[in-house]
C-alpha cells in the first residue's frame, strides 16, 4: 500500500471515529440511518468538531477514489453525473415527488407515483432509480420508492426546495452561456455586473440584481432568492456564526446593524440566543417587507413585540447605514461586488462608526488547491496528504465561486484581499473567527 493511500485511509478512519464520539458526547440521538425521515437535532446545528472532521472525511474519501479509480472513469462520471443530477432533481422538484411520498413510509409503486406526478411510469422509474442510487430517495423494493433522509429536503415547505429550484433554473441558465461570455471580447475581460453570463442569457443590459428589481419575472425570482439564501445559510452552518463568535461579550443593549440582511436568517438566530441585544436590518424594501411581515413574526415574534428589531431600507452604495452601532455585520455581501464597490460600501459604514465600533465581514475564504503548505496568514489548512483547501471537503465554496462568476461577474476572495479592501476604507484588520464553512473577519477603525 502506498504511503498516500495509507494516510488517506487513516484520515477516513480517524474522522469517522471522531464524529461518532462527538455524537455520543452531545447527548442527542445516535447517527441516523439514511432511511430515516426524522430531522436530527444536529442537522441544522452541527457541532464545530463534527463540521471540521466532516470536511476532512469528505476530502479524504474523494481524494482516495480519485487516486485509485481509472482516470477516464473519474472524468466521464463527473461530467455525466453533473448533467443528470441537475436534470433529475429538476424533474422531482417540479413534479413535487417528495411531497407525493410524504406520509407514505412504505413508499409508492412507480405506476401510482408516475401517474400522480404526470410522467409516464417507466420514465419516472428511470429518474427515481438514478437518484435512489445516489441515496436521494430509497427504493424499498423493486419499483417502490419512498422518501429518506436526503429526499425530505426536497419537500416544497423546505428552504432547500427553493434552493434546488433556483440552481436548476437561474444558475443553469447562466452556466450554459459561461463559455460564450468568457470568450466575448467585451464581456470576457470585464468584472462589471452587467457583463455576467446570466445577463447575456437574458439579453439584459444591467446587472442581475437590477433585473430582479425592474422586471416582472425578476421580481418573482427575487422572492424565490430570499428563500434560497435561507437554505444556503443553513447549508453553510449559519448557527456557527451565532455560536462561534463571542456575541455574549457584548453589553446588554448593544446594537448590531445587519447590512444586506435579506430576511435576517442570521439576525434572527442572534436574537434568539442573545435577547438583550438590539438588531437593525437594512436591505432592499421588498426583502424587509417580507422579513417584518412574515419571517420574523413566525421565527422570533418576541423581538418584534419587545421592539428589539428595526427594519430600515438602504442602498448601501449611496447611503450610510444607521449611525453609532456597536457592530456592523455583513454576511455574504462583499463577494457579490467588485473591489471598487466593496470599498464604497465600507466607506459608507466607516462614516457612521464610533471609535469602538466593529465591522464583521462574514465570508468564505479561498485557499489554493495545492498540496503545499499555505501562508501563515491563511486559515488552517488540511492535514497531509489532502489538498490545502481540503479538496472535496470545501467543494461547496468553489462551486459558489463559479456561481458568483456566472450570476454577478464576481468572486470569492483570499484573506489578504479583504484586508487590502478594508484598508482603503480606513479599517484595520483585527482577527479571524472560524464559523462553519465561512469565517468572520473583524475590523476596527484604523
Amino acid at each position: 500500500m502506498s504511503q498516500e493511500v495509507s494516510q488517506l485511509l487513516s484520515l477516513i478512519t480517524s474522522s469517522v471515529k471522531a464524529i461518532e464520539d462527538e455524537f455520543a458526547a452531545s447527548g442527542v440521538s445516535a447517527i441516523p440511518s439514511l432511511n430515516s425521515t426524522d430531522t436530527h437535532p444536529l442537522d441544522l446545528k452541527p457541532l464545530k468538531p463534527v463540521r471540521d472532521q466532516l470536511r476532512i472525511l469528505e476530502g479524504a474519501c474523494a481524494q482516495l477514489c480519485a487516486t485509485l479509480a481509472p482516470p477516464v472513469c473519474t472524468v466521464t462520471d463527473r461530467v455525466s453525473n453533473a448533467i443528470f443530477d441537475r436534470t433529475c432533481l429538476e424533474v422531482v422538484v417540479s413534479c413535487k415527488i417528495a411531497d407525493l411520498l410524504k406520509d407514505k413510509p412504505d413508499g409508492m409503486h412507480i405506476d401510482q407515483l408516475g401517474k400522480a406526478a404526470g410522467i409516464e411510469p417507466g420514465k419516472s422509474e428511470q429518474i427515481m432509480r438514478y437518484l435512489a442510487t445516489s441515496h436521494i430517495f430509497a427504493e424499498v423494493k423493486e419499483g417502490v420508492f419512498s422518501n429518506n433522509r436526503l429526499s425530505i429536503q426536497l419537500l416544497e415547505e423546505t428552504p432547500t426546495y427553493a434552493y434546488v429550484q433556483f440552481r436548476v433554473d437561474q444558475t443553469n441558465r447562466a452556466a450554459c452561456t459561461l463559455l460564450e461570455t468568457l470568450l466575448d471580447p467585451v464581456r470576457g475581460p470585464s468584472y462589471e455586473g452587467k457583463d455576467a453570463a446570466i445577463c447575456k442569457a437574458y439579453n439584459w443590459p444591467e446587472g442581475w440584481f437590477d433585473w430582479h428589481a425592474q422586471t416582472e419575472e425578476g421580481r418573482k425570482e427575487a422572492e424565490l432568492f430570499g428563500r434560497v439564501m435561507t437554505a444556503f445559510d443553513y447549508a453553510v452552518a449559519v448557527q456557527a456564526v451565532v455560536t462561534d463568535y463571542p456575541w455574549r461579550d457584548l453589553a446588554p443593549g448593544s446594537t448590531i446593524c445587519d447590512i444586506g440582511s435579506g430576511h435576517g436568517t442570521v439576525a434572527v438566530e442572534i436574537a434568539k440566543a442573545h435577547p438583550g441585544l438590539k438588531l437593525i436590518l437594512q436591505d432592499m424594501p421588498t426583502l424587509l417587507k417580507y422579513a417584518e411581515e412574515s419571517f420574523w413574526p413566525k421565527e422570533c415574534p418576541c423581538a418584534l413585540q419587545e421592539q428589539k428589531v428595526e427594519f430600515i431600507p438602504i442602498d448601501f452604495f449611496t447611503e450610510a447605514p444607521a449611525a453609532g452601532c456597536d457592530i456592523y455585520f455583513l454576511k455574504g455581501i462583499l463577494h457579490d461586488w467588485s473591489d471598487e464597490l466593496c470599498v464604497k460600501i465600507l466607506k459608507n459604514i466607516r462614516k457612521v462608526m464610533r471609535p469602538n465600533s466593529k465591522v464583521l465581514i462574514n465570508e468564505h475564504l479561498l485557499l489554493p488547491a495545492t498540496a503545499l503548505p499555505t501562508p501563515l496568514s491563511s486559515p488552517n489548512s488540511a492535514p497531509a496528504p489532502l489538498l490545502s483547501n481540503t479538496g472535496a471537503g470545501r467543494l461547496r465554496l468553489y462551486s459558489l465561486d463559479v456561481s458568483l462568476l456566472t450570476l454577478l461577474n464576481s468572486r470569492e476572495r483570499f484573506l489578504q484581499e479583504f484586508v487590502t479592501i478594508a484598508q482603503q476604507a480606513s479599517l484595520k484588520f483585527k482577527s479571524t473567527w472560524d464559523a462553519g464553512d465561512t469565517y468572520i473577519l473583524e475590523f476596527v477603525v484604523a
